[in-house]
């Protein structure tokens, strides 16, 4: 067993393939963490190294290596403080080999093995900081944001010990971002590509910025109609960059605040993400795209009528039923993202004008403050006329006479 451990420990020769099976590698196993007195234990540490290091020198069959090294983890298990390095080099391989089976839990599963939090042994920062990330983007994968989420507030935690490593940064940064979009929550989520879209360097492509600018867009087009999202479509369409994104149009269409209407939104639709193409639950057909374009139409349809059926308005909003509309409509007043009433005996919706609702006019958003500016200009311009009446010589008086 001796020579046969030291032939495997010697690597694969070129002129003779391998034949390994799994007996074979667990009986190596076997004879590898056999003994147990303290004098061996340093002797057994570099082999174990050696011999997950020699299982990728041989390209094995990826069951088989996952089979292997899994025998091994189960062979040292009690006695993870003697093994702490070896078991982490063992648990990333196999995440490694689980990834490349696209097994995106079982892979994030293994990483959660690492001992990284033990006391006995000094890890660096960066080190941690990698593990959580790439189980974070494992679970994003998996379509798990919560557990992505955990595991992202760790390396959070860190990210601050880590200054040198800038690409490491920026794929944290894009996982707090795919986190937020997963969890709808878009506004947020916007606010993140967008910031990544305007960093630079990093080492991951030139193409970087212009991804994360593409999906600002896209989580800005889908986050709730409203004072926010206002604020961030004209912020986006102020970015000159904008201008050669595939979502350019749809983005200019609604910062005018104008309807779209059924055929424009299909034409749109094959540009999204499959995410925002899902439906919002098993309950409806209703997709999270779907849902933002009902939003925008309401509140486009603001600025045109000041009264509307809710059959009428169901048809405007993509053809959804009157109790559609009166759900849809009061979830956003609720949130008070629309100033309207509803009057569910008649049937009918009336909206306030977007300017005394302060949302947006059709080229700007329109803030509280710019409200309060403009009745000021109001009143001043009343006591001007009134002056005006009780002198009308000044009235009559050219400006270029003084």
């Amino acid at each position: 067993m001796d020579s046969a451990l030291a032939q495997f420990l010697a690597g694969p020769s070129p002129s003779e393939p391998a034949t390994l099976d799994a007996s074979q590698l667990e009986n190596l196993v076997v004879h590898l963490t056999g003994e147990r007195d303290q004098a061996s234990v340093v002797r057994q540490r570099e082999q174990v190294t050696r011999f997950v290091a020699g299982l990728r020198a041989y390209q094995l069959d990826p069951a088989l290596e996952i089979r292997t090294l899994k025998y091994l983890l189960s062979q040292v298990q009690g006695q993870t403080l003697s093994f702490e390095d070896q078991i982490h080099a063992a648990l990333e391989r196999l995440a490694e080999l689980y990834e490349g089976q696209s097994a995106w839990t079982d892979a994030a599963g293994a990483l959660q093995g690492i001992p990284l939090e033990s006391g006995h042994r000094n890890v660096p920062s960066l080190t941690k900081f990698r593990v959580y990330l790439r189980i974070a983007q494992l679970y994003l994968r998996a379509n798990q944001a919560t557990m992505a989420e955990t595991y992202l507030n760790r390396a959070g935690l860190l990210v601050h010990d880590v200054k040198d490593d800038p690409a490491g940064q920026l794929q944290f940064r894009w996982a707090q971002a795919r986190v937020l979009e997963a969890k709808c929550r878009f506004q947020e989520a916007y606010a993140k590509y967008y910031e990544i879209s305007l960093a630079s360097g990093g080492g991951n492509g030139a193409d970087q910025p212009a991804r994360a600018l593409d999906q600002a867009i896209t989580s800005a087009v889908v986050a709730g109609a409203g004072q926010q999202r206002t604020r961030a479509l004209a912020t986006l369409i102020k970015d000159e960059r904008t201008r050669t994104s595939p979502h350019f149009a749809l983005l200019h269409k609604m910062y005018l605040g104008r309807l779209l209407f059924p055929a424009e939104a299909v034409a749109i639709r094959s540009t999204l993400p499959p995410s925002l193409l899902a439906p919002i639950d098993a309950t409806t057909p209703t997709t999270v795209f779907d849902e933002a374009v009902q939003e925008h139409n309401l509140l486009a349809a603001s600025q045109v009528y000041s009264d509307l059926s809710l059959a009428r308005a169901g048809e405007l909003l993509g053809g959804i039923s009157a109790i559609q509309t009166e759900r849809l409509a009061c979830r956003m007043i609720t949130q008070g993202r629309l100033h309207a009433a509803i009057d569910r005996t008649a049937g009918f919706i009336y909206l306030d004008r977007p300017d005394s609702a302060a949302e947006f006019t059709q080229d700007r958003a329109i803030t509280f403050e710019d409200t309060a500016i403009r009745q000021l200009c109001q009143r001043v311009e009343g006591v001007a006329d009134a002056l005006v009446v009780r002198y009308p010589q000044y009235g009559s008086t050219s400006t270029g006479e003084d």
